[in-house]
């Protein structure tokens, strides 16, 4: 999966975007139970623990949430303040 991920950075490496290839096919395969074609909402969740990200997507449709972790990223010269 986290070949399919393209991280947007700014000059300072803070992530302010993400493009994700074949997301379609990552959300069929999903276990989500939404009705994607009525989506209100997606947004990028990103948590840093010990030198890794987690990535995932939360997404409401008709008022239901569901998250769906994509991926752990370990970045060794990350510090976490």
């Amino acid at each position: 999966m986290l070949d399919d991920m393209i991280f947007y950075l700014t000059g300072n490496g803070k992530i302010v975007g993400l493009q994700i290839r074949n997301v379609s096919q990552l959300l069929s395969e999903s276990s989500l139970e939404l009705d994607l074609e009525n989506l209100e909402s997606v947004d990028l969740i990103i948590n840093t623990r010990e030198n890794s990200l987690f990535v995932g997507l939360r997404l409401i449709s008709m008022n239901k949430e569901q998250r769906l972790p994509l991926g752990r990223v370990f970045l060794p010269q990350l510090t976490v303040k």
